[in-house]
């Protein structure tokens, strides 16, 4: 589970919270243009490097990560569940204190999301593409691969730190900046840019820690910033190789929703 893959997470909030109230940020300066830029698969090589490495990663077979998440402009906050399993299984889940409930899972060949609002369904088309894409679970050493074109476009401010500003476009057209830092070489963050009924999403990753066994980092706090709402995710635990039972990752017969047990009356 590289940092982009990590990031996903983030995605099953947009829908709780489109009609929270706008927080102003900092925003970053615009890149500017050096001499002797690194190529952006210079950049991508070294942040796997910086993150752990290729025998680092493959040292991986799975994850679990559980951790917190706050939706700054409202005051609620949740707990998330994060499972991961080599090659291409993840099973995602965000849990309120107010029953509210989002969560997603591909098993390598099905995908499915259950809420407390529209409960369980089956993802198809694109939404079943993402989840390919995101299950895959060494998208830290697989993460170039994921665009059809990318260029260093030049130096900037970002998170706090200088970094080299990426242009990519994913191979389904989607357009990012993916910034890495000077420092480091560690991925600090990216923007994935909207459209006419998306919005630009800023991701911010700090406070990298390593991971027992393999000396695997990855970012234990990240920010998601839209023009709605932002979004903080802290990580408490991560646990490397669980067993993980198939059926984390197994579509349900019945949502969540509906299997609770009722209150005595």
């Amino acid at each position: 589970m590289g940092v982009s893959q990590f990031a996903t997470m983030f995605l099953l909030c947009f829908t709780l919270v489109a009609d929270f109230p706008v927080l102003q940020i900092p925003q970053k300066s615009g890149p500017t243009v050096s001499d002797n830029l690194p190529t952006a698969d210079d950049l991508f090589d070294r942040s796997m490097q910086a993150s752990g490495g290729r025998e680092g990663w493959l040292k991986l077979t799975s994850l679990h990560i559980k951790g917190e998440v706050e939706i700054a402009s409202s005051g609620i906050s949740g707990a998330m569940d994060i499972y991961s399993q080599a090659p291409s299984k993840v099973s995602e889940c965000l849990k309120f204190e107010s029953g509210v409930f989002f969560c997603r899972a591909y098993d390598g060949t099905v995908a499915w999301q259950d809420d407390s609002q529209s409960g369980l369904k089956d993802l198809q088309g694109k939404d079943l593409e993402e989840m390919k894409r995101d299950a895959d679970f060494y998208s830290a050493i697989n993460e170039k691969k994921k665009y059809s074109s990318t260029r260093t476009t030049g130096e900037s401010d970002f998170n706090g730190g200088r970094v080299f500003v990426v242009e990519a476009i994913r191979t389904d057209g989607k357009k990012f900046e993916l910034y890495f830092s000077k420092e480091s070489g560690l991925e600090t963050g990216s923007k994935e840019f909207g459209g006419p009924d998306t919005q630009t999403k800023t991701l911010y990753y700090d406070n990298y820690k390593s991971i027992a066994i393999a000396d695997v980092k990855l970012p234990t706090k990240i920010r998601s910033i839209t023009d709605t709402a932002d979004i903080r995710f802290t990580v408490e635990e991560i646990e490397p190789n669980p067993q993980i039972p198939d059926a984390t990752f197994r579509m349900p017969a019945k949502s969540a929703r509906d299997t609770a047990v009722p209150s005595p009356r």
